[in-house]
């Protein structure tokens, strides 16, 4: 990062930006794969979207169905995108 012209503080930011991604990534890979990817079953499906719906938590409850699918190498690619992009962004603001 200083390489690239960023000065110390900002260098150890963003190196600090994506180990947290990268370890939250695989935190998050590492605890979908332990649970087994097991779904939830109809009665408990049902009491998960009334309690979203009681709390109105109504997006929550719409997109259960995506929240549902594990894409961790798009995830990741996705992630990565975005802080490569907030970087190219600080360094041509400079």
């Amino acid at each position: 990062m200083r390489k690239a012209g960023f000065d110390d503080r900002v260098a150890v930011r963003l190196m600090r930006t994506f180990v947290g991604f990268i370890l939250g990534s695989l935190i998050h890979q590492v605890s979908v794969a332990a649970a087994g990817g097991a779904g939830l079953d109809a009665a408990d499906k049902a009491t998960l979207v009334a309690g979203l719906e009681q709390a109105e938590y109504t997006n929550i409850r719409d997109l259960l169905p995506v929240l549902a699918e594990h894409d961790h190498n798009g995830d990741f690619e996705f992630g990565l995108e975005l802080l490569i992009g907030a970087i190219e962004a600080i360094a041509s603001g400079r």
